[in-house]
């Protein structure tokens, strides 16, 4: 009797596998037979992005062309006196990256880490964010199983100085350089890279 149920649950194990593992392969050959539906939808979901990141820099009154001065400067070394002069300046700047850390500043803020995702990594935003601003992004992010490489985040930042440090790097070192100031608003962009965010007409 124990030797007919095993058989039983054996097979109702094998034909839940089958089933799961035709659904799979139908969605993938929908993908296959359909590859421009699939890059329209991807497409348009950039497009939409891009647009409210966009947005968000207008309402916040945010400068979006100190990448042109910094990233595409027609020297490839880059010194402190190049970001004070990108960075430092009247309006908040737009920066777009990684949120790499969250630490406790004091009772009413958060200090955020944030390293540019989509052109230098050696840049990075320190910022005092208040608490409120963060704790909702940070609910969505810890209940994000698909987080892996870390949450991505626009933020609108008024930069008030430079720091710069030496980090071991696979030949020699390289230097790393800070904005730190503070967060005036920040928006969470997920965790997947987006190509259009990188558009050089954009930033």
């Amino acid at each position: 009797m124990k030797y007919k149920n095993r058989i039983k649950i054996l097979f109702f194990v094998a034909a839940v596998l089958f089933s799961a593992f035709m659904s799979s392969c139908s969605d993938r050959q929908k993908n296959e037979n359909n590859p421009k539906s699939s890059r329209a939808e991807d497409k348009s979901q950039e497009e939409a992005l891009l647009a409210k990141v966009q947005r968000f820099a207008a309402n916040s009154k945010a400068d979006t062309g100190w990448c042109k001065s910094v990233i595409k400067k027609p020297s490839a070394v880059l010194y402190s006196i190049d970001l004070e002069t990108a960075w430092v300046i009247n309006n908040p700047i737009l920066f777009i990256g990684t949120l790499e850390n969250v630490a406790t500043a004091d009772n009413m803020n958060y200090q955020i880490l944030v390293s540019d995702t989509y052109h230098s990594p050696q840049l990075k935003l320190q910022l005092l964010c208040q608490k409120q601003q963060i704790d909702s992004i940070m609910k969505i992010i810890k209940s994000d199983p698909e987080i892996v490489f870390g949450a991505k985040v626009a933020v609108s930042a008024k930069v008030t100085n430079i720091k710069y440090d030496l980090q071991p790097a696979k030949e020699g070192v390289e230097t790393v350089f800070t904005g730190q100031g503070q967060c005036e608003n920040i928006m969470y962009l997920g965790g997947e890279f987006n190509t259009a965010l990188s558009n050089e007409d954009f930033l």
